[in-house]
């Protein structure tokens, strides 16, 4: 038996403090004093059997039959491209662009207030993946003009979408918008520390889409779907 963190929990460290993502409960948390020196004597390896119990008994440790990471990986590169830094934007979207975003949109608004943020980035995960493969960017031929196409109709159709914009139902509706094309994006969800700020966008490869490099570099990420 082996001890790791929760699937559904992740965290980073920013400004010398740790952060958890708790996805099940849909909340961004701190730990107190002591209970952060002990996950850190645990990411160590050299916490006591009783700092392991009361991590335990706190849910963020579970058990598991096979050995797991200490520190699931956060795979997602430093982003240095941004589709709505390199070119130009399109002006405007075609009806089908126009009613593809403002369906995808309210979609997904209404998921994220009636369902769990697990259960709507499950669904998202699942209707990616039936939709598109994920690629080795930039190294697949023509990809980077596919996912600035696409990101640019999307962006020119958002404003017809009569929903307030948010980082988040913005983000999840792009990569469903993409998967749709057959382009596999990821939803980066990431903080700032003091003062407490959470962020997220899409991105692949080192190019983020919806977001500038400068504001990507700002937050860490802390999840990466």
């Amino acid at each position: 038996m082996s001890l790791h963190l929760r699937d559904d929990l992740s965290f980073c460290q920013v400004d010398g403090n740790l952060v958890f993502l708790d996805v099940r409960n849909d909340r961004y948390f701190r730990l107190p004093a002591a209970a952060e020196r002990r996950f850190l004597a645990y990411q160590r390896g050299d916490g006591t059997d009783s700092d392991a119990e009361k991590l335990i008994e706190s849910g963020l440790l579970t058990t598991c039959e096979t050995s797991a990471s200490r520190t699931p990986a956060i795979s997602i590169a430093r982003a240095n491209q941004s589709a709505i830094e390199r070119g130009q934007i399109a002006q405007h979207a075609t009806l089908l662009d126009r009613l593809d975003t403002v369906r995808t949109v309210a979609l997904s608004q209404l998921q994220l207030k009636t369902r769990s943020l697990s259960h709507v980035l499950t669904t998202l995960k699942v209707d990616r993946q039936r939709r598109a493969l994920p690629i080795s960017y930039p190294q697949s031929s023509g990809a980077d003009g596919k996912f600035h196409d696409a990101t640019s109709a999307f962006l020119a159709a958002r404003p017809y979408a009569p929903i307030e914009t948010c980082c988040l139902v913005d983000s999840i509706s792009l990569i469903r918008f993409l998967a749709r094309r057959g382009l596999f994006a990821h939803l980066v969800f990431a903080v700032t520390g003091a003062p407490f700020s959470a962020h997220c966008w899409a991105q692949v490869g080192d190019l983020v889409l919806n977001e500038t490099v400068g504001n990507t570099h700002a937050h860490t990420p802390i999840r990466v779907v």
